[in-house]
C-alpha cells in the first residue's frame, strides 16, 4: 500500500553522510560463527518478531518492499519455516491483492494472531488456515498483546489511526476499544470502500510499537502503556480500555522504554532528548501513576537512540542511544558503556565532520550469552556501518564490566532484533539475524 512502510531509517529521520576515507573491515560474523542456514523470507522491521514452537518458526514479512506501491506482492505475509533446516514449510497470509505486510505475531493456544498493512487482524492456526478475521480502522505495525482480565483472556491489538482493541481470542469479538482524541479512521458503521480508498493516499501513525504490559492502577488486572507515534505515553486500563492517564513528549520521548523496579517502587525508564540547539539527552523515571519522578542529564553526543530496552532483571535494565548502553538500576544509578566507533565524513554540503560508524540506531538482541565465568553478554545490533553501508555490525558486550568482547559485521544492514536461541535444537545457542537483503540468516555463536 502507498503509505505504509515506516522503517526504522525512516522513524528517525537519519541524514545521509558518506564515508570520506577507507574503513578498516570489522570481521565479518562468519569468522567466529558457522552458518547453519539462510532462508529467504523478504523484509522485516524493528517490530518483527518470531514465534517458536515444536521444530518450527514462524516469522511474519513485509516482502519485496516497506513501501508498497501497487497491490500485488506475493512475498509478504507469515512464513512457516522447519528450524533445524530453514526450509520453507509454507507462506500464508499473503492474498493476491492488498498490501499483506506482517511484522508481530503472537502465539497463544496453538493460534497465531497478527495484523496486517491491509487494515485486517487474523486468527489462524499453526498451519495457516484463518479461524476469523476483523476489518480494522487502520493498518497494525506491530505484535499484539495478550492480557488476563476479570472476565478472561484478551488479545489487544492497535492501529496506526489511533484505535486500541481488546478481543475474544476464541472469536475476534470486541470485548472494549479506545480512541485517541484525533482519531480519523474507520468504525463499524462506516462505509468500509470509502474508508479502503482513503486509506491508500494517507498516512496515519498513533500506535505504532507494541505497549508495557503492567498493572499501573492495582487492581490486580495488567493494564497497557503505550508511546505513541508523536512522543505521548498513555496508559489504558486493561479491563474497560478507558484512559488512565496521559503524558505529553512529542518527540524527545524514546522508542525504547520499559519498567523497572519491583511491587509498588516500579516506574517508567525511557532515554529523552531535549529540544535544545545543542544535543542533550536525559534518562527520565515516571511513576506508574504517570508523574514524572526525575531526570538524570547523560553525555550521548548524537541525536537518536535505540529501538528497545532490554530487563537484566526487575532491579536492572539497558538502553541504547547510538553510540553508548545504559545500565540503571533501581535506585537511579546509571553506568555508561561507550560502543562509538569514531569516523571521518563528508556531509550533504561537502563539509569534512566528525561521526561515528555506529548508525543512528540500535537494537539489543533477544536473549543473552552465558560467560565462561558466570557472568553474560548481550548483543546490539547497529541498523549498518556508516564506514561500508552495505552492512551492519553486531556488538558482543559483557554486561557486568561493560567491555565491548567482539564486533562482528553482518553480510547486509537489517533492523530485526537478533534472536539468540537454541532454533536449531542441537544443544547449543544459535543466533538468528535478519537482513534488509531478504533473507534470515541462522547462525551458531561460538563459547566467549
Amino acid at each position: 500500500m502507498i503509505k505504509t512502510g515506516l522503517t526504522l531509517t525512516g522513524l528517525l529521520g537519519l541524514a545521509t553522510l558518506l564515508p570520506s576515507e577507507k574503513s578498516t573491515p570489522i570481521p565479518s560474523i562468519e569468522s567466529k560463527c558457522s552458518l547453519i542456514w539462510k532462508a529467504e523470507i523478504g523484509k522485516t522491521s524493528f517490530r518483527t518478531n518470531v514465534v517458536f514452537k515444536g521444530d518450527r518458526v514462524w516469522i511474519g514479512s513485509n516482502g519485496n518492499s516497506f513501501m508498497d506501491r501497487g497491490a500485488i506482492e506475493p512475498g509478504s505475509g507469515v512464513y512457516e519455516l522447519d528450524r533445524r533446516t530453514g526450509k520453507r514449510v509454507r507462506l500464508f497470509a499473503n492474498e493476491f491483492f492488498g498490501d499483506m505486510d506482517v511484522n508481530g505475531i503472537l502465539c497463544h493456544r496453538d493460534r497465531l494472531y497478527f495484523g496486517n498493512d491491509n487494515e485486517e487482524f487474523l486468527c489462524t492456526d499453526l498451519q495457516g488456515k484463518i479461524r476469523w478475521r476483523n476489518p480494522t480502522s487502520g493498518d497494525i505495525e506491530h505484535e499484539p498483546s495478550m492480557l488476563q482480565t476479570k472476565s478472561g483472556a484478551a488479545i489487544i491489538y492497535a492501529t496506526e489511526a489511533g484505535e486500541v482493541k481488546a478481543v475474544n481470542p476464541d472469536d475476534g469479538k470486541t470485548l472494549w476499544s479506545y480512541y485517541v482524541r484525533e482519531f480519523d479512521g474507520w468504525k463499524p458503521g462506516d462505509n468500509r470502500a470509502v474508508f479502503k480508498v482513503k486509506a491508500w493516499f494517507s498516512n496515519t501513525g498513533f500506535f505504532y510499537t507494541r505497549p508495557l504490559i503492567v498493572d499501573v492502577n492495582a487492581d490486580g488486572v495488567n493494564d497497557l502503556i503505550y508511546r505513541t507515534y508523536s512522543g505521548n505515553l498513555l496508559a489504558l486500563d486493561g479491563d474497560s480500555g478507558s484512559l488512565i492517564w496521559s503524558i505529553k513528549e512529542d518527540y524527545g520521548m524514546g522508542i525504547g522504554f520499559t519498567v523497572l523496579g519491583r511491587g509498588k517502587q516500579k516506574m517508567i525508564v525511557a532515554l529523552k532528548s531535549l529540544e535544545t540547539d545543542t544535543v542533550q539527552h536525559e534518562i527520565s523515571f515516571y511513576s506508574l501513576r504517570g508523574q514524572k519522578l526525575r531526570s538524570i542529564a547523560i553525555s550521548e553526543e548524537s541525536w537518536s537512540g535505540g529501538l528497545n530496552a532490554y530487563s537484566i532483571n526487575e532491579d536492572q535494565i539497558l538502553l541504547n542511544s547510538r553510540i553508548k548502553t545504559y545500565r540503571i538500576d533501581v535506585n537511579g544509578s546509571i553506568t555508561e558503556i561507550d560502543r562509538s566507533m569514531p569516523f571521518k565524513y563528508t556531509s550533504w554540503d561537502n563539509e569534512l565532520v566528525d561521526g561515528y560508524r555506529n548508525s543512528g540506531n540500535a537494537l539489543f538482541a533477544d536473549g543473552f550469552i552465558p560467560l565462561s565465568n558466570n557472568k553474560k553478554a548481550i548483543v546490539v545490533l547497529n541498523q549498518q556501518d556508516n564506514g561500508d553501508t552495505n552492512v551492519g555490525f553486531l556488538e558482543i558486550i559483557s554486561v557486568e564490566d561493560g567491555r565491548i568482547l567482539d564486533r562482528l559485521s553482518v553480510q547486509s544492514g537489517g533492523e530485526m532484533p537478533p534472536v539468540i536461541k537454541d532454533v536449531d535444537l542441537d544443544g547449543d545457542l544459535d543466533l538468528l539475524f535478519a537482513g534488509y537483503d531478504g533473507y534470515l540468516y541462522c547462525y551458531q555463536l561460538p563459547k566467549y
